[in-house]
């Protein structure tokens, strides 16, 4: 069985794709901000996010009141502007909201500071995390969980010995 093999480009353009779909829409979004942001300039340009689009209303997006009351100043010139889009013909409005965790999206995608290394555990606690995890190791169910401890004695050992 021979497998037909196709131009990246023509999967690409195919208009019936998902994937050229979500290409159209991406590009579409990324027109939009560009749009925008000539109108509200570089004060705002990234206090706000796009919202959503139903029944002629935009929605804008915003962390805070200052930023939205801005943002709303500049309302009637960016409605004018996107209405010369033949796309955009059917706005009726742009709404801006304030969305107090907005902003935490965005903190979610920064990558996670590494961890510190932990100082190593005193004798008497890893005496004790060592009778907790005995005591776990009859019961299938606690498995997991005695393994997880027994790793944290085996790696506070470690430390401690390189410490040393």
């Amino acid at each position: 069985m021979s497998q037909q093999t196709k131009n990246i480009n023509a999967i690409l353009t195919h208009d019936g794709s998902s994937l050229s779909q979500l290409i159209s829409r991406a590009k579409a979004l990324n027109a939009l901000h560009e749009k925008i942001e000539t109108v509200i300039g570089e004060k705002l340009k990234n206090r706000y996010k796009l919202g959503s689009y139903q029944k002629g209303t935009l929605s804008l997006l915003t962390d805070n009141g200052s930023t939205a009351t801005e943002l709303r100043y500049s309302v009637p010139e960016i409605v004018q502007l996107l209405r010369q889009d033949p796309m955009w013909v059917g706005l009726i409005k742009i709404q801006v909201k304030v969305h107090h965790d907005w902003h935490e999206y965005e903190e979610l995608k920064k990558p996670l500071p590494k961890p510190e290394v932990a100082e190593p555990l005193s004798t008497k606690t890893l005496t004790s995390l060592q009778i907790l995890a005995d005591s776990l190791k009859d019961d299938p169910k606690n498995q997991t969980l005695e393994k997880s401890i027994r790793k944290l004695i085996a790696s506070s050992k470690k430390r401690k010995n390189n410490s040393d």
